[in-house]
């Protein structure tokens, strides 16, 4: 069999190596070469910092592109080991179906982007979700199994009914 090599992201080496919390540690080799993530990380890393205002005054220009990569990096782990900073989890939204919001764009084109989803959480808070999803035709009702037990139950109330219509009870009911 052959070895499977398990890639790991940059941004996952990058985390490692800012959050090991030692100043000794070498800056990785895969990153020194890898050139997907850039100076401008920097900014983004201290946008939700309190830091965040001080670091967007000073190097949000083109003079951040200037500085080095390898030393902007090691200017955010020299920050992340006197602050103790550390990024706060952004939980990713909801899940949306997309092709429901891609059928109400074709049905109301007029909607705007930022409105699409509104109407989608509207619609599946009403009473009517899976009447207006089945008008698109996103999913049907589901139905319901019938096992041997309703099959007999119905079986036994045909039976029943026919016993009840003689040709006397037709002929009464016909003459008034």
């Amino acid at each position: 069999m052959k070895n499977k090599v398990i890639k790991i992201s940059p941004y996952t080496i990058l985390s490692r190596w800012l959050y090991d919390g030692s100043r000794i540690t070498q800056f990785p080799q895969e990153l020194v070469d890898n050139k997907i993530i850039g100076q401008n990380f920097l900014l983004y890393f201290f946008q939700q910092s309190p830091y965040g205002l001080v670091i967007s005054k000073l190097f949000n220009n083109f003079g951040l592109y200037i500085l080095d990569r390898v030393e902007v990096f090691k200017f955010i782990k020299d920050s992340i080991i006197l602050s103790g900073y550390k990024q706060q989890y952004v939980e990713r939204g909801i899940k949306r179906s997309e092709k429901f919001e891609k059928l109400l764009k074709l049905k109301f084109p007029y909607l705007k982007n930022y409105e699409l989803p509104m109407l989608v959480d509207l619609i599946d808070a009403s009473d009517e979700k899976e009447s207006i999803y089945q008008m698109f035709g996103i999913y049907d009702p589901k139905k319901k199994k019938t096992t041997k037990a309703d099959l007999k139950k119905l079986q036994n109330f045909n039976e029943n009914e026919k016993k009840k219509i003689t040709e006397k009870n037709i002929l009464d009911n016909f003459i008034l």
